[in-house]
């Protein structure tokens, strides 16, 4: 893994709406670049082709603009490098920014987006090419490497979605000639991220949430709609009319002030900054638009974000601290992580959540809830399948998780947040993979109860304790240990409930996380 492919320089130089038209039909272009004219079998040029797409629809989906920001990238494609010296010389005249505009395009509308040449929607899905290339290594063969960034923004500019896509190291070993085996791995590599990479149904969703009407309240007290709704129609309703002229305004409220326990005082202090090789997500959602809040939420991110700078040494540069996240917020947030994932190789990773979750009602999939999505599952939240799958197959050394919230549907007071539900269910166990450790706060139907005399989750609470009494100097297995009892019994003893925290790891880690450490 410590070997690169030499990826080209690419500078943008200006941004340019582009978009397709595509046919009723939905068919492949088959447009391939660098074959104009030549027989990709014996000339210089390198021949690629699309495969057909899965066997997923997503019909009646928003009118949109495809943009791109133009990276224009060297027609030498090739990274001639080899650690012996010996340099294959294969050239080819491929464009590749042509062929991502043009073979993405298609895939989309087979798929049943749409786009036209100005959307009425004001959305936009922009397209960044960062890399497009293939490498050669001495008794290794080719290998393909290819990134992309997507962007779904609305009108003003709000991001919906945002992804860094990376599909790395696609390696061909093969007795064919040179330029065969090339093509395969370029191809190889540009199918597995259209079919793998690009989470199609969560830009599907998104593009749904983009695309909803969004209420402005006028002076008159009317609500309009900004942008064209799904069905391109128009929708007004009363809303509380705008404080006549010379009005008494009312009192800003007055935020309630922190609840500090023992602690959020006397956290130990290690050398600063001497844990550099870790970087830390901490998302907390508290205050959520049409759920009930998850209470001390805020206290119990804030406090472990104290413990990893001042506790375990992480530089603050390299923790990202998102507070009360909305769906396009976290995505960023996921893609940010993912990003200098694979930009710093051979870092490690936490992953501190603490808000509400859920699982689908028909899969069992467990997920996290944004502050502006629901409790029903998939639409409007993030798929833990997903998250792990994405972060697993980045360059991290390690990823541990620690999740304090239940996917029951059952809020952190016991009540559910779906009223139809009526009783909490369990998730289904989730696949893991690379080396990764999961720290959860409950087993099945559990809730994640708070710990109110302390003013922080319960699960929260003994984590922070556990590294408070050890310094951070504590061993996976016996932090486990600690948290589970403390919480077991004390869940019991304050709440009257049931609340088991649970360890799960991938089986890449399955016989070294007892020894793993923070710190």
């Amino acid at each position: 893994m410590c070997r690169k492919i030499l990826s080209l320089s690419v500078l943008l130089s200006v941004c340019m709406s582009v978009c397709f038209v595509m046919p009723a039909n939905g068919q492949f272009l088959n447009k391939a670049f660098g074959n104009r004219g030549k027989d990709s079998n014996r000339g210089n040029g390198i021949k690629l082709e699309t495969t057909s797409h899965p066997n997923t629809q997503f019909s009646g989906q928003p009118e949109f603009a495809l943009r791109f920001e133009d990276k224009r990238i060297s027609t030498d494609i090739v990274s001639k490098w080899d650690g012996s010296g010996a340099k294959p010389e294969v050239r080819t005249d491929i464009e590749p920014f042509e062929f991502v505009r043009t073979e993405l395009g298609s895939y989309m509308a087979q798929l049943g987006f749409s786009c036209s040449e100005s959307s009425s929607s004001g959305i936009s899905l922009i397209v960044t090419l960062d890399k497009f290339d293939v490498g050669y290594y001495s008794g290794k063969g080719w290998a393909a490497n290819i990134s992309l960034g997507l962007s779904l923004v609305d009108r003003s500019g709000e991001e919906f979605y945002v992804k860094e896509i990376n599909r790395e190291r696609i390696q061909i070993n093969a007795s064919s000639s040179d330029l065969d085996v090339m093509d395969k791995a370029l191809n190889n590599a540009w199918n597995s991220l259209l079919d793998n990479k690009i989470e199609w149904r969560v830009l599907s969703n998104s593009l749904q949430k983009a695309a909803a009407p969004k209420p402005v309240a006028t002076a008159a007290g009317t609500q309009i709609v900004n942008v064209t709704n799904v069905y391109n129609q128009q929708i007004s309703a009363p809303v509380a009319a705008a404080p006549a002229a010379g009005a008494a305004q009312p009192a800003p409220a007055v935020a309630p002030q922190r609840k500090l326990s023992d602690v959020d005082e006397n956290v130990p202090t290690a050398e600063a900054n001497s844990n550099s090789s870790t970087f830390v997500l901490i998302i907390a959602n508290e205050n959520y638009k049409d759920l009930q809040n998850v209470n001390f939420a805020l206290s119990d991110a804030e406090t472990f974000k104290d413990y990893c700078v001042k506790t375990l040494g992480i530089p603050e540069k390299q923790i990202f601290h998102i507070k009360d996240a909305t769906y396009g917020e976290m995505g960023k947030a996921f893609g940010k992580l993912e990003y200098v994932l694979n930009e710093f190789e051979g870092k490690r990773a936490i992953v501190y959540y603490c808000g509400h979750g859920t699982n689908d009602e028909s899969t069992g999939k467990a997920y996290i809830v944004p502050v502006d999505g629901d409790a029903k599952g998939s639409a409007l939240s993030y798929s833990m399948e997903d998250i792990y799958k994405s972060l697993s197959l980045t360059k991290a050394e390690s990823i541990t998780y620690f999740l304090d919230a239940c996917f029951s549907g059952a809020g952190r007071d016991g009540g559910m947040l779906v009223a139809a539900r009526g009783v909490a269910r369990a998730p289904k166990k989730e696949v893991i993979g690379g080396n990764t450790v999961v720290f959860s706060a409950t087993s099945n139907d559990e809730t994640a109860m708070a710990y109110d005399e302390k003013g922080h989750g319960l699960f929260t609470y003994y984590l922070l304790k556990a590294l408070q009494d050890s310094k951070g100097d504590i061993t996976y297995e016996n932090l486990y240990n600690y948290i589970s009892k403390k919480v077991k019994n004390d869940a019991f003893l304050i709440n009257e409930k049931p609340q088991h925290p649970m360890v799960a790891t991938s089986p890449g880690a399955m016989d070294s996380w007892k020894t793993m450490k923070l710190k």
